[in-house]
C-alpha cells in the first residue's frame, strides 16, 4: 500500500467518532439525536404539532394523549400532568399550569400592587375595606400587615398583636393593648370587667354602680375616689364620708350651687355655707342700673314734662329694696330764658324734667343730660356705669309761633283781650 494512503486512514481514524456525524436537513441536530434528520422541522425542543409526526423527537406523536386531561400532547405543554393544560387555573406552584407559557401570573385584582403569589392575602375584585388596605405591606408602621392580622391597617393603635400581654388584642377586644390591667376578663366575677369600667377587677367590692361605702378605703363605686357617698348624686360627698354636702337628698343643695337670685328668698342654705338667704354675702350682687332710652319732645310752649324711667334696672337679689337719685347733669341755667326743673321719688325708678322756655327764646332745640344712681342694701352704683344716663331733647318745630297764648304758670298776656271779649258779649246780650 503506498505511504500516503497509509497516512491518510490513520488521520481519519484519530478523529473524534462526533466530527463523523452528520447533520442532513441542517437543523442544527446531527443525525444521532434528530429523529428525522430529513425534515428541518423535526428535531429536539420543536413545536409540536397536530399530527401523527413527533415533532420534538420526545418519541410521542402530536396527536397522542399522555395524561388524564382533555388535552392531546400538541395542546398541551405537560402531557404528563393532568393538572397542567390550557384550561387549568394558575395557582403558586412555580409551574405554568394554564400554559401561558408563564409562572403564576396572576392578576393583581384589588389594585393593591400586589397578586395571591405575592403574598396578597385577600385579593379580592369587592376588598372589606379600600383596596389599598388589604394587602401584604404594614401600612400603618405598627408591625404587622392587613395579611398578618392587623384587621385596621390604617390605625396603628389597632392591630392583632397583643401589645400588652393580657392575652387580647385590640383587633379582638382589648380597649387598651399597651395596658395589661384593661380587657374585657371578669376576674373577680362581678359582672364588671376592667374595659366596662371595673376599677379593680381583683375586687368584688368595687365595681361601676355599686353603692358607696364609708370608711372601707375602697373605690366601692369605681369613682375614682374611694369613700365618696354621694346619694344625690351632685358630685358633693355625704356627710356621712365626711364630705361637706349638708343635704346629700338633695342635688340642689351642695358647696357649688351658689346662693343668688330667687334662692336668696327660700330660706335654705343652698351653698352649704352655714348662712341662709340674706345674711349670705353671695346674695349681696350690685344691681345692673338702666337709666332707659333716650327722650324728646315737641314743644309748643308752656310746660313740657319729660318722663325717665329707671324701671329696668335688674337686681340679682329680689328682696333687695332698691332707691333712685336722679340728677341733671346739665345746669339748669345753660340756656337763656329757659326753667328746668327734676323731681323724683327715690323709692321710685321714675323722674319728671319740667321744661318752660320763652317764646321768644333764641334757641329752637334744648339738649339735657341726667344720670341715675341706684342703690340696695350693700351697693351702690356709679354715676358712670354703662347704661346710667340718658340724653333729654326738647325742640320747636318749625310752625311754632312766637306769640304766647298760654296761661299755663301765670302767663297772663292773654288775659286783656279776653275779658274785653266777653264783656263786648255781656253788652250784646243786654240789648
Amino acid at each position: 500500500m503506498p505511504q500516503r494512503t497509509i497516512l491518510l486512514a490513520l488521520l481519519l481514524l484519530s478523529l473524534p467518532t462526533t466530527a463523523l456525524a452528520a447533520d442532513a436537513d441542517g437543523d442544527g441536530w446531527d443525525e444521532a439525536e434528530d429523529c428525522n434528520d430529513a425534515n428541518p422541522a423535526i428535531y429536539p425542543g420543536a413545536d409540536e404539532t397536530c399530527d401523527a409526526v413527533d415533532n420534538d423527537c420526545d418519541g410521542v406523536v402530536g396527536t397522542a394523549h399522555g395524561d388524564a386531561d382533555t388535552f392531546i400532547n400538541c395542546q398541551d405543554c405537560d402531557d404528563s400532568d393532568p393538572l397542567v393544560n390550557p384550561n387549568a387555573v394558575e395557582v403558586c406552584d412555580g409551574i405554568d399550569n394554564d400554559c401561558q407559557a408563564q409562572t403564576d401570573e396572576l392578576v393583581d385584582l384589588d389594585g393593591d400592587g400586589f397578586n395571591l403569589c405575592e403574598g396578597d392575602c385577600s385579593d379580592s375584585a369587592n376588598p372589606v375595606n379600600a383596596t389599598e388596605f388589604e394587602g401584604p405591606t404594614d401600612l400603618d408602621g405598627d408591625g404587622q400587615s392587613f395579611c398578618d392580622g392587623d384587621c385596621d391597617d390604617q390605625d396603628i393603635v389597632v392591630n392583632g398583636l397583643d401589645e400588652d400581654g393580657d392575652g387580647e388584642t385590640s383587633c379582638e377586644t382589648d380597649c387598651d393593648d399597651s395596658d395589661a390591667a384593661q380587657n374585657t376578663r371578669d376576674d373577680d366575677g362581678d359582672d364588671f370587667s376592667s374595659c366596662e369600667g371595673d376599677c379593680d377587677d381583683n375586687d368584688t367590692a368595687a365595681r361601676p354602680f355599686n353603692d358607696e361605702v364609708c370608711d372601707d378605703g375602697i373605690d366601692n363605686d369605681c369613682s375614682g375616689v374611694a369613700d365618696d357617698l354621694d346619694i344625690d348624686g351632685d358630685e358633693a360627698t355625704s356627710p356621712l364620708c365626711g364630705g361637706d354636702d349638708c343635704d346629700d337628698a338633695d342635688p340642689t343643695i351642695n358647696p357649688e350651687a351658689g346662693e343668688e337670685g330667687f334662692t336668696c328668698l327660700d330660706e335654705i342654705d343652698n351653698d352649704c355655707d352655714a348662712v341662709v338667704d340674706d345674711l349670705d354675702e353671695d346674695c349681696w350682687a350690685a344691681p345692673e342700673v338702666d337709666a332707659g332710652p333716650d327722650k324728646q319732645q315737641k314743644y309748643l310752649g308752656g310746660t313740657a314734662i319729660l318722663v325717665l324711667d329707671a324701671s329696668g334696672t335688674d337686681d340679682a337679689n329680689p328682696s333687695d329694696e332698691l332707691q333712685y337719685t336722679w340728677t341733671l347733669d346739665t345746669p339748669a341755667d345753660a340756656y337763656a330764658g329757659v326753667t328746668v326743673e327734676l323731681d323724683g321719688d327715690p323709692l321710685s325708678p321714675y323722674a319728671f324734667l319740667r321744661f318752660h322756655a320763652e317764646p321768644d327764646t333764641a334757641e329752637t332745640e334744648w339738649l339735657f343730660e341726667a344720670h341715675v344712681v341706684v342703690t340696695d342694701p350693700h351697693f351702690e352704683t356709679e354715676a358712670d356705669d354703662s347704661g346710667a344716663s340718658v340724653v333729654l331733647r326738647v325742640f320747636r318745630p318749625t310752625y311754632y309761633s312766637t306769640v304766647d297764648c298760654s296761661v299755663v304758670d301765670g302767663s297772663r298776656r292773654g288775659a286783656p283781650l279776653a275779658l274785653l271779649l266777653l264783656v263786648a258779649i255781656g253788652w250784646r246780650r243786654r240789648r
